[in-house]
C-alpha cells in the first residue's frame, strides 16, 4: 500500500519535472548518466566473473 503511494508521488514529481524544460533536460541527462553507469558496471561485473 505504501509502495503504491510512493509510485504515485514519483509519477507526480516526474510529470512536474518534465513540464519545465530546464528540469526536463537535467532529468534526461541524469537518466542517461545512470544508464551509462549501469552498462559500465555490468561490463565490469562480467569481466570480473570471466577473469576471476
Amino acid at each position: 500500500m505504501a509502495e503504491k503511494e510512493f509510485r504515485r508521488i514519483d509519477r507526480e514529481v516526474e510529470s512536474e519535472m518534465l513540464a519545465d524544460p530546464v528540469k526536463r533536460r537535467e532529468y534526461m541527462q541524469a537518466m542517461e548518466r545512470k544508464k551509462y553507469l549501469n552498462e559500465v558496471s555490468k561490463r565490469v561485473r562480467k569481466e570480473m566473473h570471466m577473469y576471476g
